[in-house]
């Protein structure tokens, strides 16, 4: 879709994503040759959410296998606290880690 509203083939598109991408934070997300739709770099979203109040859905993504087992999975869903999804709360760099994190709870 992207490449047709662009007027350009797919390897414009991915040739613009490449070069448009570092310069923005990947704020419209990742696309590159090397990497596909993954970030260049995902120890860094993972430690910036970490260092944020997100942190709450890592700490239950990584306990997720032992409450899984214990069949409490909505119990520990529903008992998240609300962390709302603003650029003050969740800063840029961890975005990609959020997106990873939330649909891996969101598909529990």
């Amino acid at each position: 879709m992207l490449a047709a509203a662009l007027g350009a083939p797919a390897r414009r598109v991915l040739l613009r994503a490449e070069a448009v991408g570092p310069s923005t934070g990947w704020k419209d997300g990742h696309l590159s040759s090397e990497y596909g739709f993954l970030a260049p770099d995902i120890s860094e979203a993972r430690i910036a959410l970490a260092l944020s109040p997100g942190r709450v859905w890592i700490n239950l993504c990584e306990r997720m296998p032992a409450v899984v087992a214990r069949g409490k999975v909505r119990e520990q869903i529903k008992a998240l606290p609300l962390v709302l999804g603003t650029p003050e709360v969740i800063p840029d760099a961890a975005l990609w880690a959020a997106i990873v994190t939330l649909g891996i709870l969101a598909h529990r």
